[in-house]
């Protein structure tokens, strides 16, 4: 294990858990994927008891979401062409456990995480396939729910143009399933 890997492990052990306030009684809860919705709902209230500062809240829902099992692409409209949930605690990924971490942290029940979740996952409130923030990188820039905060964490930043999807003869891969 190199010192730049132990670094940063130690930086995200100072960050998360120097910096946050006791997360023992998130360790007494039953993990969020083996609760019905309604249990969730339940247990929604006390976060914001334990919790009231919402970035304390926050790691604190995250750090409960750990160990969850991992599925890549597991959010969707519920209907063709991507019939996931909208929000789900059962599985996740990097992405789902940020917004779903976003959404549960700003709500008391499931109903209104799922609320949050389609104004945070969705650029006009109307969950489709084609208004959903595909790329994070859009997320970080245009979605009113997030910040880019790049520029206050260094000031050794440089700009780099990239092109996703796109084949060498420059016709663009990717495309919208047919509703």
């Amino acid at each position: 294990m190199g010192i730049k890997s132990i670094n940063i492990k130690i930086l995200f052990f100072l960050l998360f858990i120097g910096c946050t306030k006791s997360i023992g009684w998130v360790e007494t809860l039953p993990k969020p994927w083996t609760l019905t919705e309604k249990q969730v709902s339940e247990v929604l209230p006390q976060f914001h008891k334990h919790y009231p500062d919402f970035h304390d809240r926050l790691k604190a829902f995250a750090f409960w979401q750990v160990g969850k099992p991992y599925e890549i692409f597991k959010l969707g409209e519920e209907v063709q062409p991507d019939p996931d949930p909208i929000i789900r605690l059962d599985v996740s990924d990097c992405t789902v456990h940020v917004l779903t971490s976003l959404a549960f942290s700003q709500s008391r029940s499931w109903t209104e995480a799922k609320n949050n979740m389609i104004a945070i996952h969705y650029k006009d409130g109307s969950p489709s396939f084609e208004t959903r923030w595909h790329y994070t990188s859009d997320r970080i820039q245009e979605n009113p729910s997030t910040r880019n905060i790049t520029a206050k964490m260094t000031d050794d930043l440089k700009t780099v143009d990239i092109t996703l999807n796109q084949k060498s003869d420059s016709i663009f891969q990717l495309k919208f399933p047919q509703c």
